[in-house]
This record gives C-alpha cells, structure tokens and sequence, in this order.
C-alpha cells in the first residue's frame, strides 16, 4: 500500500470535523467546500463498501468531484491529471525524505533535531552506524544517491515520478471506464484501488491544511480551487528551476490523515 493511512472510519470523521470547521470560514469560496464535502462523503462510501469494485468507483468519483470545472468545455480527466500529478510530483522526494528521517527517529537512531538531509557527511554518519539494520542502509545510500549528488540524477528521479504517475493515473481511468461504461468485474484491483485511494486521501490532506491556513481576518481575498492548483503548479515550476535541494525541502506537506 502506497501511504499509511490511519483507519478509514476514524479517518472520515477527521475529515468531517475538519471541513466543519472550513465552513466557518467566509474568505473561502463555496465551491470549494461543496467539493470537499462530496468527496468526503464519497470516501466514506468508499471505505464503508465491501465490494472492491465499489470502493474504486467511490473513490473516483470523489477525485472528480474535487477537480471538476463549471466550464462546459473543460475535460475533468485532464484537469485531474493535470494537478494531481502537480501536487503529486511537488511532494513526493520531500515526503520520501520526511518518511526515512521519522522511521529513524522512531527507531531511536537520531533525535528530532538532527538533520540527516544537510549534507552527504550528515548522511553518511548515521548510513555508517553499525547498528542499523542493513535495509535502513540500503535506503539511505539509495537516497543520498538521488538527491545529495549531483543534479541530474536529482532531476531523474524526479521526472521518472512524474511519467510513473501519469501512466498510473491513465492506467486507474481507463479501468474507471471498464467498471462504469461496461460494468465489468475486476476481482485483482486491491493495489490500485489502494493507490487510488492513497492519492485522495493525501490531496485531501494537502487542501484542508491550504485552506485552513486562510483562517485570517486580514486577509479579504475570496479563495478559490484554481488557487490551491496554481500554488503547486508554481512549487513545480519553482522546482524545475535547476531542482535545488533548498526548494524541495522548503514544499510543504500535511501528515494530519496519512
């Protein structure tokens, strides 16, 4: 399973009580409520569903929701594909990063504080401890390998994301159209199904933690789903400068619900 999403009752509840609390707040636009609100309770279609074909439908339809557009000739697949993989590809060398440093601050290899990420020497003392286990080794000089060296293996493993994700996401539409249109059954569906959902489920997080942080008095701007979009066309566009290890550790991630 791509993510580790905490349970999926408990999560829809966090998530209801978390909009709940947007709906307070007036300098966010209505559409993006309604959007979030749809795909919340599609999710908990979703998660509720026993069967697997169900579940993927449901978690679908609340993508669609999210990236929809009143425009008559808009194409919601390209919408979607377009900014998922965005806010996708923004993400996710900073959420690998994230991800390695906790497993070993939880393990009790390092502290909070220390950051493994600094530099090839702060890497290296911690990839040379005898006492980690050799797969933590492993990944920590695959790591190093793509992100502390030299730039172009940075912009690699970054471009390699960005077609795996546009593959995978034609790969989940068209067998959206295969269950909806045809109204086939696939049984062996369980990896992408979770990987559908792990890609709502992290979108969610980021747009609630966007949103929420607009909670200002001093800020009369009427906030829009374009505006959470084109901030993460620009994070991508700010990392496509020369893929500098500055920017990418500086994008913000929400872990609240995964």
């Amino acid at each position: 399973m791509d993510g580790v999403p905490k349970n999926d009752y408990q999560l829809s509840i966090v998530l209801s009580e978390k909009i709940n609390k947007l709906y307070e707040i007036k300098n966010i636009e209505n559409g993006v409520k309604e959007r979030l609100k749809s795909a919340i309770r599609h999710l908990n279609y979703g998660d509720q569903d026993t069967e697997l074909e169900q579940r993927f439908i449901n978690y679908w339809i609340a993508l669609e929701f999210i990236f929809s557009s009143p425009q008559t000739d808009d194409n919601t697949f390209t919408r979607l594909k377009t900014n998922l993989v965005n806010v996708l590809a923004c993400s996710y060398m900073k959420r690998n990063m994230d991800y390695l440093k906790s497993k070993l601050v939880t393990d009790g290899h390092i502290d909070l504080q220390y950051d493994i990420w600094e530099s090839e020497t702060s890497l290296d003392a911690i990839a040379d401890d005898p006492t980690l286990p050799l797969i933590w080794k492993y990944k920590l000089k695959k790591m190093k390998s793509r992100l502390l060296g030299h730039t172009d293996k940075r912009k690699l493993y970054y471009i390699n994301h960005i077609h795996n994700l546009e593959r995978h996401i034609t790969r989940i539409y068209n067998l959206r159209n295969v269950l909806i249109h045809e109204a086939g059954i696939k049984q062996d569906i369980e990896n992408i199904t979770s990987n559908l959902r792990y890609y709502l489920v992290f979108l969610l997080d980021q747009m609630v933690a966007f949103f929420s942080d607009f909670n200002s008095e001093n800020n009369s701007k009427l906030i829009s789903i374009e505006d959470f979009f084109n901030t993460y066309l620009n994070y991508r566009k700010m990392i496509e400068v020369n893929y500098d290890l500055s920017i990418i550790k500086s994008i913000p991630i929400a872990k609240n619900l995964w």
